[in-house]
């Protein structure tokens, strides 16, 4: 029986074969330019041990309305499409752009054709960083996974690439009492400076700080209620140090229910990004020195064990889980005494 017209065409190859029955369908018309016309152009679609097999694919094929055009896609085609799509940073998409010249040898290959030997050989050049592969994995998955959702492969390959964890040295540093005290020195006048001593003597990580509402601080029990945090260890109560009572009742003079505790005298909430980029900036003009949001945390944790505060008291106003199932489950301490743990703290 004749197939429909544009349904394909199932084809038996000559010589043994495990998979002798070959399938195709006219992708498209294209100008000969030696005949002077248009001709059809026809691509294989797959190869099947049986006629049954390969009449059935052929029949999948008409079902699923099949892009032929997709079937041929490379590697190279389908990061182009893939990337445009991204929604990245400038930088994040030029680093993109320089990892993705590893792929030389992949380019130009069919997505169906690569497999996890091919892959390997490209993330096994020794001459290219783990930066650099880290990206390229990243490239590689977004590549694969456009090509499952489309059918074109049948797994990821990426997940078969293993990369050595990049090693990084953070060197963390405290803040000494001189540039705490040049922080309070500026403190009535930079709302930066009252910022940055409220992580000093509350040892809050600075995205709890920023996103922390008006209703979780509660100035006349001297109480801070921290409801979103990175994990459940982290979610909770803990006491106001004494010394900057003052300062989040200034914070939060400019604030109202629903709205960050944390305002700015302009009447705008604190952003993390702005903190960073500007605002740290001119701290150094203060205390000569450069340091990190988060090393605020680290000097409140070290400042608080010079004081002898014990550790389970540190562990339950940073939010850290206990080491031991006793601490975590049979320990229990009230507010009074974190306060009074908290307020032994000064630089």
């Amino acid at each position: 029986m004749k197939n429909p017209k544009g349904f394909g065409t199932v084809v038996k190859l000559t010589g043994n074969r495990r998979r002798p029955w070959e399938i195709r369908k006219t992708n498209t018309h294209f100008y000969d330019s030696q005949k002077k016309c248009y001709v059809k152009k026809q691509v294989s679609l797959g190869y099947y041990a049986t006629k049954e097999e390969a009449i059935l694919a052929l029949a999948k094929y008409n079902e699923m309305n099949y892009d032929l055009d997709l079937s041929n896609l490379t590697f190279d085609n389908i990061w182009q499409r893939v990337k445009n799509e991204l929604k990245v940073s400038k930088s994040r998409m030029s680093s993109y752009k320089s990892s993705y010249k590893h792929f030389e040898a992949l380019k130009n290959m069919k997505i169906r054709d690569i497999k996890t030997l091919h892959l390997k050989n490209v993330f096994s050049d020794p001459n290219i960083s783990p930066y650099s592969k880290s990206d390229m994995k990243i490239i590689c998955n977004k590549v694969f996974n456009y090509a499952l959702q489309n059918d074109l492969v049948t797994k990821n390959y990426t997940q078969f690439i293993k990369l050595d964890k990049i090693q990084t040295k953070l060197v963390r540093t405290v803040f000494t009492k001189e540039e705490v005290a040049g922080l309070w020195e500026h403190a009535d006048s930079d709302w930066a400076a009252a910022f940055m001593l409220l992580l000093l003597y509350s040892g809050m990580r600075s995205k709890e700080l920023i996103d922390l509402k008006y209703e979780e601080v509660d100035l006349e029990a001297g109480t801070i209620n921290i409801e979103e945090a990175k994990n459940q260890s982290s979610v909770r109560f803990i006491p106001i140090h004494k010394r900057t009572l003052p300062l989040f009742k200034e914070f939060l003079s400019r604030s109202r229910p629903g709205k960050q505790a944390i305002i700015k005298p302009n009447g705008h909430p604190v952003y993390y990004k702005n903190m960073i980029n500007r605002e740290l900036p001119r701290i150094v003009e203060y205390i000569g020195a450069k340091h990190t949001l988060h090393e605020c945390r680290h000097s409140f944790i070290t400042r608080a064990y010079q004081c002898n505060v014990d550790l389970l008291k540190i562990q339950r106003l940073v939010g850290h889980k206990p080491d031991t199932i006793t601490f975590q489950v049979y320990t229990h301490l009230t507010t009074d005494e974190l306060r009074e743990a908290l307020n032994t703290i000064d630089y």
